[in-house]
């Protein structure tokens, strides 16, 4: 075997061992940014495992609070309802009494005793400081109390959902 030849065995053995390496380190290089990669992406996993149990916990909280919620809607409806009819009851029964009032506060002192019940006919209210409005006025003034009465209630059922939902507090 010549000298020739004996070069030409060693510059492919010496290529063959440079390429080997090569080879061999970016094998290891890349399973490196491999293994690395893969930490990275379990704990990204790992993370998004978590936040999901965390919503699916929530979920859950929410559902029983909107359970919760419905329940007492309901029964604050049933109350609501109970004011109003309580309310339209007594406005009913007020509409066949007639409204009084104080002649002396109305009509000033002094005149108390000058209604004009006194005449023959009148309304015997002439010794009286009461005097009584005629039926339609008194209505209109029971209705509107009625009414009044009924926003008074419908605030009073909003307040309670408000605070019941566990808003401004």
């Amino acid at each position: 075997m010549g000298i020739q030849a004996k070069l030409a065995l060693l510059l492919m053995l010496i290529v063959g061992l440079v390429s080997s390496h090569w080879y061999v380190y970016n094998a290891g290089n890349r399973n490196g940014t491999n293994a690395e990669l893969v930490k990275s992406q379990e704990l990204q996993l790992s993370q998004l495992i978590a936040d999901k149990e965390a919503v699916i916990k929530r979920v859950v909280q929410n559902e029983l609070i909107v359970a919760d919620l419905a329940f007492k809607n309901k029964q604050e409806n049933q109350t609501h309802a109970q004011e109003i009819l309580a309310i339209r009851t007594t406005q009913r029964s007020d509409d066949a009494k007639r409204v009084r009032f104080n002649k002396v506060f109305v009509c000033g002192p002094g005149t108390a005793g000058q209604a004009e019940g006194a005449k023959a006919g009148g309304d015997g209210q002439a010794d009286s400081s009461e005097g009584i409005f005629p039926e339609s006025f008194g209505r209109g003034l029971s209705h509107l109390k009625s009414d009044a009465e009924e926003v008074a209630a419908d605030l009073r059922s909003l307040k309670r959902s408000v605070e019941d939902a566990g808003c401004f507090q």
